[in-house]
């Protein structure tokens, strides 16, 4: 048993480390650091407080001790830093988080503090904060572990209009000092800009790094579907990411994971592996768009899936949803009304027979196992109930049975047109069905993937049962 340090929001914390034969982590000790600047003289930004602030309550609920801070002048953007590699030294895990300006010189790059005052190139080495200082930072001090490194710092031209000597300086490039067990992800291509999207609570390279890194998936998997996301939306804007990884990482929940031993006996089997190439051929044909199989073929030129979406991009220009099946248009089949609202709280789904609680967040967030209890207990009375139903008719849906309401063609909610469901919350809802030891596949009613889920986390709660 050793002895782990570490920091949150300035207070020490000692942590033990336990290891199991074969030396594998047996607990997941996560720290993070997270900034956002947006409080500049000039060219202000409207969302990094509020990005570092919804990252950092993400990160909480995955299960790290987290620094978030806002609107830094340089000296405290490095006393921050400084703090955070001394409390990274020991710690497995290691995720640093900015949201603001960025900027490049002379091949680096720079984070901007609100205060940095910059009007000419060469101030950039004295007036910002390097980030190869963090790399170094974490290479040299604190060798052992893992380190994510996510930057949305290319939103725009960050200097003013008395800063027209600098020039030439937009967005990041990738970090020459990011060594082995380092993954750096930015917003945008080098020197490229990505983009805040009118009316939306967070940049969109956050706003998407927020709805999936809570996925229990490999983070590569996951930065891939963000980078196919955050392209659909905005086609100029393609995610970069460089990975020296030398193992898988899934941040919702079980920490980093490797391979055990030949010799070391595993308690559980080791989950399936991951088809990469089948699971973002899957999201581009959720997606349906011309973007999304662009993006698809970008990752994967000679993937088993590139004639077909060759394919596709043939059909459809870029503004119009790619076809999926050909089929007859809507109009030409004979009309038929999907749902019919009982009047009593539920509503019949007429393509699959199933009642659906007409109140889809009675209970909101719950762990599985309480989710499953509370849907089996579910009866008259209950959720605005009228219809006659006892304790021990109601259910959590099937994995299966989730795939026959959404429509994969709709977003937030994923739910065919005219539904009459109430109070829809944009988020994860669980199923029945488990997949793995301690997970179980659930249902993200934004855009109707359907994914694993660790039991432990919580997620909503929209029972069904069968029909009469």
């Amino acid at each position: 048993m050793s002895r782990i340090r570490w920091w949150e929001g300035g207070g020490l914390l000692v942590i033990g480390l336990l290891l199991l034969s074969g030396g594998r982590v047996a607990v997941a000790e996560k720290v993070a650091l997270v900034i956002g600047n947006g409080g500049y003289a000039e060219r202000p930004l409207r969302r990094p407080v509020q990005d570092a602030q919804d990252m950092a309550a993400l990160l909480k609920t995955l299960g790290f001790a987290v620094t978030v801070a806002t609107d830094l002048d340089l000296g405290q953007m490095e006393d921050q830093i400084r703090a955070f590699i001394a409390s990274a030294r020991l710690v497995p895990v290691r995720l640093f988080y900015y949201s603001g300006h960025g900027a490049n010189y002379q091949d680096h790059s720079y984070l901007l503090p609100v205060d940095h005052g910059i009007n000419r190139a060469y101030d950039m080495k004295r007036k910002a904060y390097p980030l190869d200082a963090l790399l170094d930072g974490l290479r040299e001090d604190a060798p052992d572990g893992i380190n994510v490194v996510l930057l949305d710092a290319c939103r725009d031209e960050p200097f003013g209009s008395q800063s027209k000597s600098v020039g030439g300086s937009k967005g990041l490039i990738p970090l020459a000092t990011a060594g082995s067990g380092t993954l750096v992800a930015y917003a945008a291509g080098a020197g490229e800009q990505a983009v805040e999207l009118a009316g939306d609570r967070n940049s969109l390279f956050t706003k998407h790094l927020l709805r999936r890194l809570k996925q229990p998936e490999d983070l590569r998997q996951v930065l891939t579907e963000v980078r196919a996301a955050v392209k659909a939306e905005n086609p100029a804007q393609v995610t970069e990411t460089s990975d020296k990884l030398v193992q898988a990482l899934y941040l919702a929940g079980t920490g980093p994971v490797s391979p055990a031993p030949a010799s070391a006996t595993a308690s559980t089997p080791p989950p399936p592996a991951v088809d990469h190439d089948r699971e973002v051929w899957q999201s581009a044909e959720k997606c349906g768009m011309a973007a999304c199989f662009r993006a698809y073929l970008e990752d994967y030129p000679k993937g088993r899936y590139a004639r077909m979406a060759k394919a596709r991009l043939e059909l459809e220009p870029d503004t119009q949803p790619a076809v999926v099946t050909e089929r007859p248009a809507p109009a030409a089949r004979r009309t038929h009304q999907r749902f019919t609202d009982n009047g009593d709280g539920t509503v019949t789904d007429n393509n699959s027979g199933l009642i659906w609680l007409k109140d889809a967040n009675c209970f909101d967030d719950k762990d599985w196992s309480t989710a499953m209890d509370l849907a089996k207990r579910l009866k008259k009375g209950q959720c605005g109930l009228r219809d006659g139903s006892d304790a021990g008719q109601w259910r959590l849906p099937s994995k299966e049975e989730w795939e026959t309401l959404i429509d994969p063609n709709a977003r937030d909610p994923a739910l065919p047109t005219n539904y009459p469901f109430i109070d829809i919350r944009s988020g994860r809802f669980w199923s029945s069905t488990t997949y793995f030891v301690g997970s179980a596949w659930s249902m993200h009613i934004y855009d109707g993937t359907v994914g694993a889920y660790i039991k432990i986390n919580t997620a909503l709660v929209w029972p069904v049962r069968d029909g009469r």
